[in-house]
C-alpha cells in the first residue's frame, strides 16, 4: 500500500523536512488527499494526507488543536507549508507528539496544495490497480487449487504465503478446516484461545450466510492485506470448499435420515440387519432411546408459509446444535427432519429419566434462542424405551404427546407420554354426562362467586391443587399465607368440600381437570 515514505520518496516535492513521526512514515498508510484548514470537524478521514498552510493557528493551542484533530481521525500524516518555508512546533505540540507519534512534515510553500492532490491521488489509484490485478492472481490461484481438488490446508497455505501470515480457516462451530504450515499443532488444538484475537479474525460470509471464520495474523507487525479486497476477490472461492464439503454432507445425512425414519415405521428387516446398517452410519441401536417430538413455529407469525420460509435455510443449523448439545451431556443422539417434525432419538440415561430429557431441551431451547430467537418448539416425549428400544412405539407415543401440546404463547411447551394417559382418562370422564353435572354442581358456587365479586377462587383452588402446598402456591399468587388460607376457607364452605380431606380433595382435583379440559 501506499505511504507517507512512498511519497517522500517520489520527490513530489523538491524537499521535505520531517518534523515529527519519522518513526512511523512506513507504517502509515495513504488513502485520500485534501487539503484542511481549522476547525477540521468530521472533514478529515482516515488513512488521508492532509495538507495544511496553518490558517488560523496563531497561538500554541489552535496549532495544538489542527495536530490532535487530524491525528485523532486517523489522518496519515500533515504536510505544513507556509510563505516563510520555515516552522517551529510550540512545545505543547511537541509534547503532544511525544505520546502520538504523527508525521508532520514542512514541505515548500510555492507548490501547489493540488498539484500534490493529483499526483497522491494518481499514484493512490496506480496502486490500487496493481493490488487489483495482485488480487486476482491469488483469487484465480484460489480457484485453480479448488479445482484440482486440494483440500483447505492448500488453500490456507496460499494465503499464508500470499499475506506472509498466520492463516487458519475453521467453521460456524469452530472446527478446524484447513491451516498453514507455520501454524504450530498445538496452536491448532487450542483454537478456543484464538477467538480472543478478534483483530485476525475475517468472517467468510456470502449470500447472508456464515460459512465459517478465516484468522489471519501478519509474521510482522505491518498488515498486508486489505479488508475490502480480500472480501471482494478472495472469500468466495473459499465458499466453494464449504459448499463442496455441505453438498457431500447433505448427501450422507439424506441416507442417515431415511434411516431414521424407517425407525419410526418399525423394523423392515431384523434388529440385528437394523443394528449392522445404524453401525455403517455411526449410530449404535442397542440400549435404550426416549424420542422426542418437536414442532417448530415463528412466534411472531401465524403465516404457515413464514415456517416453510424460516425452515429451508435454517433446519440443518437446529439439527447441528442438537448433535452438539447430545454431545455436552455425553449422550448419542440421532435426529432428522421429517413431515415438519424435528425427530430426535435420545439415548436415555441410568435414572433420572426426566431430569436427562430436561437438561438436554434446556441446553438446547437456551442455544436455539441465542441464534434463531424467533422460533418456539412444542415438544413430545416418549417414555423411556426399552433395552433393546421399540423405535415405531416411541415415535408414536411422542408423537400422540406432540399433538396433545396445543402452545399459543411465546414460550416453548413440553408434554409427555405420562401426560397423555392422564389426559386420556380425563377426556373420557368427560364424555359422561352424570359425570359432566355433577363436577358443573361442585364447580357452579365458585363461578358465581367469583362473578359476583370479581374474585378468583377458581384459579385459586387450580393453583393450590397444583402445588399442593400452601406456601408455595400463595408465593405463585403472590398472596400473603393468611390471604390464600381466607380463600381455601372460603371454598371450603362453598363446595362444602374439605381440603384436608384426602377423598375430596382428590374429588375436587378431578372437577377442576374436567372443568379446565371442557372450557380449554
Amino acid at each position: 500500500m501506499y505511504t507517507v515514505k512512498n511519497f517522500l520518496d517520489q520527490k513530489i516535492v523538491p524537499w521535505h523536512r520531517i518534523l515529527s513521526g519519522r518513526n512511523v512514515i512506513e507504517s502509515s498508510f495513504i488513502e485520500h488527499a485534501s487539503a484542511l484548514e481549522l476547525p477540521i470537524e468530521n472533514f478529515a478521514r482516515k488513512n488521508e494526507l492532509v495538507l495544511s498552510a496553518l490558517i488560523g493557528c496563531e497561538n500554541e493551542a489552535t496549532f495544538l488543536t489542527l495536530i490532535r484533530d487530524v491525528y485523532e481521525a486517523g489522518a496519515s500524516g500533515i504536510l505544513i507549508a507556509r510563505p516563510e518555508d520555515t516552522v517551529t512546533l510550540p512545545q505543547k505540540v511537541l509534547d503532544y507528539l511525544d505520546g502520538h507519534p504523527f508525521p508532520v512534515i514542512l514541505i515548500p510553500w510555492q507548490i501547489r496544495f493540488a498539484d500534490i492532490i493529483t499526483a497522491v491521488s494518481k499514484q493512490i489509484q496506480k496502486d490500487s490497480d496493481v493490488q487489483i490485478m495482485q488480487y486476482e492472481t491469488i483469487q484465480k490461484r484460489l480457484l485453480e487449487t479448488y479445482l484440482s481438488n486440494q483440500d483447505m490446508n492448500c488453500a490456507a497455505q496460499l494465503l499464508a504465503d500470499s499475506f506472509m501470515s498466520q492463516i487458519l480457516i475453521f467453521d460456524t462451530s469452530g472446527r478446524c478446516k484447513g491451516f498453514s504450515k507455520n501454524f504450530a499443532a498445538e496452536e491448532v488444538s487450542e483454537l478456543d484461545q484464538l477467538f480472543f484475537e478478534k483483530e485476525y479474525i475475517i468472517d467468510i460470509k456470502a449470500h447472508e450466510r456464515l460459512y465459517g471464520s478465516l484468522y489471519l495474523k501478519p509474521l510482522t507487525s505491518k498488515k498486508l492485506y486489505d479488508e475490502s479486497l480480500f472480501f471482494h476477490y478472495l472469500i468466495w472461492p473459499l465458499v466453494l470448499w464449504f459448499d463442496k464439503e455441505w453438498v457431500i454432507q447433505a448427501a450422507n445425512q439424506s441416507i442417515k435420515d431415511d434411516f431414521i425414519w424407517r425407525l419410526t415405521k418399525g423394523p423392515l428387516e431384523s434388529f440385528e440387519t437394523m443394528c449392522e446398517e445404524g453401525q455403517r452410519l455411526g449410530f449404535y441401536l442397542r440400549g435404550s432411546y426416549t424420542c422426542i417430538v418437536g414442532d417448530i413455529y415463528l412466534y411472531s407469525s401465524s403465516d404457515v408459509r413464514a415456517n416453510e420460509h424460516w425452515i429451508a435455510p435454517n433446519i440443518n443449523l437446529l439439527k447441528e446444535e442438537i448433535l452438539r448439545t447430545a454431545h455436552t451431556i455425553h449422550r448419542r443422539v440421532m435426529v432428522t427432519w421429517q413431515k415438519n417434525l424435528l425427530i430426535i432419538y435420545l439415548q436415555s440415561t441410568n435414572g433420572y429419566f426426566q431430569q436427562g430429557i430436561d437438561l438436554f431441551l434446556d441446553k438446547l431451547e437456551k442455544k436455539a434462542g441465542e441464534v434463531f430467537p424467533q422460533i418456539r418448539f412444542t415438544w413430545g416425549i416418549s417414555g423411556p424405551g426399552s433395552d433393546p428400544t421399540d423405535f415405531r412405539k416411541c415415535f408414536q407415543d411422542a408423537k400422540f404427546a406432540q399433538e396433545l401440546c396445543v402452545n399459543t404463547s411465546a414460550k416453548n411447551t413440553r408434554f409427555t407420554f405420562k401426560n397423555t394417559v392422564v389426559y386420556n382418562i380425563i377426556s373420557f370422564l368427560a364424555t359422561d354426562s352424570a359425570i359432566h353435572e355433577n363436577v358443573k354442581n361442585i364447580i357452579a358456587p365458585l363461578l358465581e362467586y367469583d362473578t359476583a365479586t370479581g374474585s378468583s377462587l377458581l384459579e385459586t383452588l387450580q393453583c393450590y391443587l397444583d402445588c399442593k402446598n400452601l406456601s408455595e402456591a400463595a408465593r405463585l399468587l403472590h398472596l400473603h399465607r393468611q390471604s390464600l388460607l381466607y380463600r381455601i376457607n372460603k371454598i371450603e364452605e362453598l363446595t362444602g368440600l374439605s381440603l384436608k380431606n384426602a377423598d375430596n380433595f382428590f374429588l375436587l382435583e378431578i372437577c377442576v381437570r374436567l372443568y379446565a379440559n371442557r372450557h380449554k
